[in-house]
């Protein structure tokens, strides 16, 4: 995928279109076939990519584009969960709950380890709020469900993104200009690549979210847009790899 100038401004333009139109719509109707959970599984990652592309246009309007790393990271991170849902349907769904209540009861166990003070009725709803599933349909860690989905480039920058999001020598050096002074803001633009992946992830979280509505309304435009910008436009089916042959 090129990066030249219009390139850029391109991939902004359509995150800024497919933000707004996502603002000014609604919840659409599923298709019968779509199992209820299922649906708002998918609706709700698919919100959320949005909502954390919306972010990163406030951040870099306000000259804040390093920060902006951190939305497009858990961008990227929702689409790749969003679709590997869409893909496994109401596995998908039972396996996110199972990885949350394994979360929550490590949550629970290290607040106990630890001491900490809460109150009977919050951890009740904790406990509430946790299901109970097979450990064994645990969602895997996020590079494994990239392999399932033949995505692992998608895994290498979701690393390259994670240098922004966790403290790092990158961090640091943002901060030292090229004669070795320190300053206030970061000194490089390192950042016109944000939009370049946000766009794609618009596109196919857009993709995965009208596969579960009646008539697909969407696909075709989508795919303009992907093919305009050079990006695959859609991701790839999900590949159970578990049972590999000997």
């Amino acid at each position: 995928m090129t990066t030249g100038a219009t390139d850029l401004l391109l991939h902004r333009q359509i995150v800024d279109v497919l933000v707004a139109e996502f603002e000014r719509g609604k919840v659409p109707a599923q298709r019968d076939d779509v199992p209820g959970r299922v649906f708002a599984c998918a609706w709700g990652l698919y919100a959320q990519v949005h909502r954390h592309a919306r972010a990163a246009l406030v951040l870099t309007n306000a000259d804040m584009a390093q920060e902006a790393h951190v939305m497009v990271r858990v961008a990227l991170e929702h689409t790749v969960l969003l679709h590997w849902v869409v893909e496994r349907g109401d596995a998908g769904v039972a396996a996110m709950l199972a990885s949350q209540s394994k979360s929550v009861n490590r949550s629970v166990r290290t607040m106990r380890q630890a001491e900490l003070v809460v109150p009977p009725e919050v951890e009740q709803e904790i406990e509430r709020l946790t299901p109970d599933f097979n450990e064994s349909e645990v969602v895997g860690q996020f590079r494994q469900i990239c392999e399932q989905l033949g995505v692992l480039d998608l895994y290498v920058v979701y690393g390259v993104e994670s240098v922004f999001v966790h403290p790092s020598v990158a961090t640091v050096n943002a901060y030292c200009d090229d004669r070795g002074s320190l300053v206030t803001s970061p000194a490089r633009d390192i950042h016109r690549g944000n939009f370049a992946l946000l766009a794609p992830c618009l596109i196919w979280a857009g993709r995965d979210l009208d596969r579960l509505v009646p008539r697909q309304p969407r696909t075709e435009g989508l795919e303009r847009l992907a093919a305009s910008i050079g990006a695959h436009s859609a991701l790839p089916p999900y590949r159970d790899r578990s049972a590999r042959a000997t």
